[in-house]
């Protein structure tokens, strides 16, 4: 399973989008998550579902879509 950072996420939009935002970081606060991920294992094994999209492509269109759709 690949995971995705909040960086790796960030410079993927920042790829899209042809931006280079930066993250402004606060201080750790005391019962902040460190880690957390999401396995998509058993609704993969239990509905036989697939991804028709990558990652990527998802973030692009869903990038697109915001871009199409500014009041939304």
């Amino acid at each position: 399973m690949k995971l995705n950072t909040q960086y790796s996420i960030l410079n993927t939009i920042n790829k899209i989008m042809g931006k280079n935002i930066k993250p402004k970081l606060d201080p750790v606060r005391q019962g902040d998550v460190f880690r957390t991920a999401a396995d998509v294992s058993k609704i993969k094994a239990m509905l036989r579902f697939e991804p028709k999209v990558s990652f990527e492509e998802g973030l692009r269109r869903t990038v697109e879509w915001f871009e199409n759709n500014p009041c939304a």
